[in-house]
């Protein structure tokens, strides 16, 4: 398992992820780090969950522009996740797996897509792509960290503001989910731009303001002088 959450401003999409993996069967697995984002059609970022072998197709892609995608963005998402899929298919995978695609439009306009491969009667199936708000999460995407991105992000944060609350949702979930660790990644997508990611090393500004969050809330929680009527 594992926790990835897509944030969209009016010009930029902010992606957040954990980097954890286990390995190994039940009986025996094993922590290790692993990179969950990718660049992926040179402008586009993308986010893997549920399956190790989603994630290697998705790398092996790689990261420049690919060929014989249409011009028109929603049409290209279709293409790819199918793209996506047949490689799949071929290599005989069947655990299920969770994409989340971030990128900037033809129109200009931010988007995040999402979809899911099933496995069904012996057979991998897609569900989507479909279009998603402002917020978007898969892989640990009812946990109750997540909150934070419902109840405060708004379209018009800055790219700073939405790696912020992106960065703390994804910390918090790590704190009391063990499928799900840390360090946090993050991959900024702007208009005209080559997305930027950053692993949590390079970002301990964020690091610090997302610890004096949980503190605040903390100090308020366990203030005391509260009296019930």
């Amino acid at each position: 398992m594992t926790v990835i959450l897509g944030l969209k401003g009016t010009d930029h999409v902010v992606l957040a992820s954990d980097t954890l993996e286990m390995r190994g069967p039940s009986e025996g697995m094993y922590r290790q780090l692993s990179h969950k984002l990718q660049r992926i059609n040179g402008s586009w970022a993308i986010g893997v969950s549920g399956s190790l072998d989603g994630l290697q197709i998705v790398r092996d892609l790689g990261e420049e522009k690919l060929d014989g995608l249409s011009e028109v963005t929603f049409l290209a998402v279709e293409q790819l996740a199918n793209r996506i899929l047949d490689a799949y298919r071929k290599k005989g995978f069947s655990d299920e797996a969770w994409f989340l695609l971030v990128g900037i439009g033809d129109s200009g306009q931010p988007f995040i897509q999402n979809w899911r491969f099933k496995g069904e009667n012996g057979e991998v199936r897609i569900e989507g792509p479909r279009e998603q708000g402002s917020v978007a999460a898969i892989g640990a995407c009812n946990h109750g960290a997540l909150y934070f991105a419902k109840e405060f992000q708004r379209e018009t944060m800055s790219i700073e503001q939405n790696a912020l609350l992106a960065f703390h949702c994804v910390a918090e979930v790590a704190k009391h989910d063990v499928r799900v660790g840390r360090p946090v990644d993050l991959i900024v997508v702007r208009k005209n731009g080559t997305p930027i990611r950053y692993t949590e090393t390079q970002l301990p500004e964020f690091v610090n303001r997302s610890e004096k969050i949980t503190a605040t809330i903390s100090d308020y929680l366990l203030a005391e002088g509260l009296r019930l009527p």
